[in-house]
């Protein structure tokens, strides 16, 4: 395995043999200062989360992790500093989220515990791992843009969100308007904007997928139903702020924070090709017949 404490603990626990060895390839990625969630890692290798805290509770023992204590955003559920929070509401001064600048002051704030790799533990990995497993998934973290990527954002330089208009035509295709015109001569891939599974990339990162049935319905339901937990929801969504404001070099917000109860806004236009159809007979239905 890449971490020794992996394979200390499969020695250990050999009936968590198989999900070990997916958290030990899937640590192999991460960078140092990553922190780490077992509802976020459970869901993301499809694994049951109460035996992703077990794996932890025992790398934590192995020495392979520390806790990190620390706040949570009550709009966006992004980490925050505890001590800079503590600090601003000691001297009775405003503290805003860095993320959503959502400001925390006189909110009730949750504390809660995340993994990160031990320092002490980082020079027994591997070098030459190190080197051929990317540091980064998603394309707001990629150093190497394609070329679907740069005709973006020489298109959308000096944009607004309402300029932009996306439509998917397949779960893994969208066509991309500018102020109304497509630079590309036809729709174009997940792939080809970098947002594919490093390990699999016959498949899209979740955030895709989760772009896909917000298109759908934006309320998030259908999201909801497959991964059961609207926290995580919500930082997948937070990835794809991200990834968009990256891919677009748009600074403003695309997706504002959401209000509970209240479905996903957008500041450009998503939809789905079946559903432009769907609003298109819908509009043929209602005139009047000649």
């Amino acid at each position: 395995m890449f971490f020794p404490e992996c394979g200390r603990l499969a020695n250990k626990r050999p009936e968590l043999r198989s999900i070990i060895e997916k958290v030990d390839e899937w640590l192999a990625t991460r960078s140092h200062s990553s922190l780490f969630r077992p509802d976020e890692i459970a869901s993301y290798l499809g694994e049951k989360e109460s035996q992703i805290s077990g794996v932890f509770a025992g790398l934590l023992k192995e020495g392979l992790f520390i806790e990190e204590k620390y706040l949570e955003c009550p709009r966006c559920y992004k980490p925050i500093d505890v001590k800079e929070y503590k600090e601003a509401i000691d001297n009775d001064e405003p503290f805003e989220c860095v993320w959503c600048q959502n400001d925390l002051a006189g909110q009730n704030v949750t504390k809660t515990i995340a993994y990160g790799l031990n320092p002490a533990r980082i020079p027994d990995i591997h070098p030459d791992r190190t080197r051929k497993t990317p540091s980064a998934q998603y394309a707001h973290k990629d150093r190497n843009p394609t070329k679907e990527i740069t005709t973006i954002r020489m298109y959308s330089k000096g944009k607004k969100w309402d300029n932009i208009e996306i439509t998917f035509t397949k779960q893994n295709k969208i066509l991309v308007y500018i102020d109304g015109g497509n630079p590309f001569p036809r729709s174009i891939s997940y792939k080809q904007l970098n947002l594919h599974d490093r390990k699999n990339p016959d498949k899209p990162i979740e955030e895709w997928n989760i772009l896909w049935e917000l298109a759908e319905d934006n309320t998030g339901a259908l999201s909801l139903d497959r991964l059961k937990d609207r926290n995580l929801l919500e930082r997948y969504v937070s990835n794809l702020r991200k990834t968009f404001k990256d891919i677009f070099q748009i600074k403003d917000n695309p997706i504002p924070p959401k209000t509970r109860g209240q479905p996903y806004q957008f500041k450009f236009k998503l939809f789905t090709q079946k559903k432009v159809l769907e609003d298109k007979d819908d509009i043929k239905h209602l005139r009047p017949a000649e």
